[in-house]
């Protein structure tokens, strides 16, 4: 037999032998009963604590693909198989496997798997335990697998892969009745493609349903992709999402890298999509804040980079765009024992205007409860905060403010804000404020100091005046105590020292004016060349702010020359003031020649003035000689001229009075004199008779004691 008669034989042998293997298979399939599977999988299932009824059977399909399908299978957490121990059921499981792969590319190959209508049953009782929780126990009771043996390399399948999950109709019902929450996912889609382990992307798609009682429900879709890399690293990339409740909506974008290794740790790049909030307040039935601007906070969105760590949370790179506000900076989390983390956070914001977000301003005669709710700072006792705010542009109450550099720290009860530098109306100013947990109640302190003030700038904002320029300096020291927010505000105290050196004050020249008048009376030329407004320079105050009142305790200030000192009463709200003056001409008029000048008289005169008024109303009568003071003044002078007098009189009287006590004093002591030497003669008169009296008796001693002597000398002889 030639070579090629034993090749055709060799070759029709070996068909009819692959010819039989094929029809070995089919028979196989299509005749064989798949039902022998199932007390291995029972079994299986049963070792990891979950019990099954299959309803249905097990079958095989070959046409138009080769698979095993089954139907109604349910599982459960306990042998009795009652409702409640329900973990999850099945209408209908498809596994579609690629023949081809599995026996000539040594792949594990399946097409796809198919479930319809799933449903996973996650209940918590209310001690805390869920029906899954013998599930879990049994997992981690159950021992290691064992090592796997290894296999020759061409005994070994190379590939696994599935590709394509379908899941139809998912519905997921989680209830805890310790938390009191309930949480379903309804009526999902999920395709998930490519499932391999040899780290290739793996596409996801679903979309579905979650419903939240009590809340509407909200759809949702899901897209993105993932892959493991390595048994360390979980990546997930080019993940979009998207919410929806009737008008509300929100989306966005990221990728998600996780690391298994100890320490574990994820970290997640995001997007979100230009979205309108205040739909969402509705949906979650909350009530929109009440807001001056109706379409504020409309339109939000951010990106950012969330890294999950074992010891801290950081968020990096974050840019918040809120209307027409852009927001970046870091915030960082740490987590501490028992306590709220420890936050440090820094945000820069371009412009932000705080009146869009701020209630609407009443009119006084609404009807508004006042706050008597007590202040509750306690969460300050555990707060450890730090956050560095700075801002280029903001505007509140209608006042604008810029380059702002501010720290906000909440520690030791305490919660305190550091203004280091703000520019507001064209000058810096710098503020300290601290406010205490004092419980109840609360304690506050402020200091403010700004320099270079636009007086203009200032009183036109606060819509006060528009007459006045220059620039002050301040200084305010402020402090409170309250149980509430009203009572703060009540018993706010404030000292303020106010320095400027020079203010102009635009609606007249007070020299114009004066000498125009004379001018006028003396039928001569008007000067032309005034200046139009009166310089107050230098300006110095002193003032305090209680019961929502200014009260100046001095003012000075030089007038065109004139010395004021003033002390009074101003209220912000209605713009009232009261202020009592004295005015010194001095130097007034001195610097014009062809103004008549005062006398010196009149320059060293103190003139009482009253100013009174609102600030809205000035004009050139809000000021007019003070008479009270001015009858007192004369009261004062009267009674100084009547003191004067009556201290004349009454020194005159003291001097008479003086001078008789002196001539009695000089009379007697001019008796006494010649009595003293009237006893000054007598006893020299005394003394001479006495001498006399006594040489006398002298005399007569000597006598006698001589006739003794001459008688003791006779007797001798």
């Amino acid at each position: 037999m030639s070579v090629i008669g034993k090749l055709g034989k060799w070759l029709t042998g070996l068909i009819a032998v692959i010819l039989m293997l094929l029809v070995g298979v089919i028979t196989l399939v299509v005749f064989s009963d798949a039902n022998y599977l199932k007390p291995h999988i029972e079994e299986q299932l049963a070792q990891r604590g979950v019990y099954t009824q299959f309803s249905g059977d097990l079958s095989w399909s070959l046409y138009p693909v080769t698979g095993i399908t089954t139907r109604d299978l349910r599982l459960f957490n306990h042998n009795n198989k009652q409702q409640t121990a329900l973990l999850a059921s099945l209408d209908k499981l498809s596994l579609q496997i690629d023949l081809r792969a599995l026996l000539f590319q040594r792949a594990i190959a399946i097409n796809a798997v198919v479930l319809d209508a799933p449903m996973i049953n996650y209940q918590v009782d209310i001690r805390g335990m869920s029906n899954w929780q013998p599930v879990l126990d049994s997992v981690l009771r159950s021992p290691e697998p064992p090592g796997e043996t290894s296999l020759p390399d061409n005994e070994k399948p190379t590939n696994f892969r599935i590709s394509q999950l379908i899941i139809n109709n998912l519905r997921v019902q989680y209830s805890d009745k310790q938390a009191g929450s309930a949480l379903e996912l309804h009526e999902a889609q999920l395709r998930v493609s490519n499932i391999n382990l040899q780290g290739d992307a793996i596409a996801l798609q679903s979309e579905g349903e979650i419903i939240v009682a009590p809340y509407p429900s909200i759809s949702y879709t899901l897209s993105g992709s993932f892959r493991q890399p390595s048994n360390s690293e979980l990546q997930l990339h080019q993940l979009e999402f998207g919410l929806r409740a009737s008008q509300a909506r929100f989306g966005g974008s990221g990728k998600l890298a996780v690391s298994l290794d100890e320490p574990q740790s994820a970290q997640l790049d995001f997007n979100l999509s230009r979205f309108d909030p205040r739909p969402w307040f509705n949906t979650l039935q909350l009530s929109v804040p009440e807001m001056a601007n109706a379409n504020a906070l409309s339109q939000v969105s951010a990106s950012g980079t969330l890294a999950l760590k074992p010891e801290k949370i950081e968020l990096s790179v974050l840019k918040l765009q809120m209307d027409d506000s852009t927001i970046v900076g870091n915030l960082s989390l740490t987590p501490r024992n028992k306590l709220p983390p420890k936050i440090d956070a820094q945000f820069d914001i371009s412009k932000i205007n705080l009146d869009d977000y701020l209630p609407p301003s009443r009119e006084p005669n609404d009807d508004v409860e006042s706050s008597a709710t007590p202040l509750d700072l306690s969460f300050l006792e555990q707060q450890n905060s730090k956050i560095k705010l700075r801002v280029a542009e903001a505007q509140i109450y209608k006042q604008k403010l810029y380059k702002i550099d501010s720290v906000i720290q909440a520690k030791h009860n305490t919660l305190k804000l550091d203004l280091k530098q703000a520019a507001v109306y064209r000058g810096n100013t710098a503020l300290q404020a601290e406010i205490s947990n004092s419980s109840p109640g609360a304690s506050f302190t402020m200091a403010i100091n700004a320099s270079a003030i636009d007086v203009f700038d200032a009183l036109t904002s606060l819509e006060l005046y528009d007459q006045l320029k220059g620039l002050v300096n301040l200084q305010i020291n402020a402090s409170s105590k309250g149980m509430t927010g009203e009572e703060l505000q009540q018993r706010m105290r404030a000292d303020v020292e106010v320095d400027a050196p020079e203010i102009l004050f635009t609606a007249l020249n007070v020299e114009q004016r004066y000498c125009d008048a004379l001018a006028k009376l003396e039928n001569k030329s008007k000067i032309t060349n005034w200046p139009p407004h009166t310089t107050i320079a230098p300006f110095q105050a002193k003032l305090d702010y209680s019961q929502e009142a200014v009260n100046i305790k001095s003012l000075q200030a030089l007038i065109q020359g004139m010395q004021t000192t003033a002390n009074g009463r101003f209220v912000p709200d209605s713009g009232e003031f009261y202020v009592p003056l004295d005015l010194a001409f001095k130097d007034f008029t001195a610097a014009q020649k062809d103004c008549p000048l005062l006398n010196a008289k009149w320059r060293s005169q103190k003139i009482p003035l009253l100013c009174k008024g609102t600030l809205n109303k000035l004009g050139t009568d809000i000021c007019a000689p003070d008479y009270k003071r001015l009858s007192d003044k004369l009261e004062d002078r009267y009674k100084q001229e009547k003191d004067k007098l009556e201290e004349k009189a009454e020194a005159r009287a003291r001097e008479i009075r003086q001078e008789a006590r002196d001539e009695a004093k000089k009379a007697e002591e001019k008796a006494e004199q010649r009595a003293k030497e009237s006893r000054e003669e007598a006893k020299d008169k005394v003394d001479e008779e006495a001498k006399k009296l006594l040489d006398d008796m002298v005399g007569e001693k000597k006598a006698e004691e001589l006739e003794d002597k001459l008688k003791n000398l006779l007797n001798r002889k």
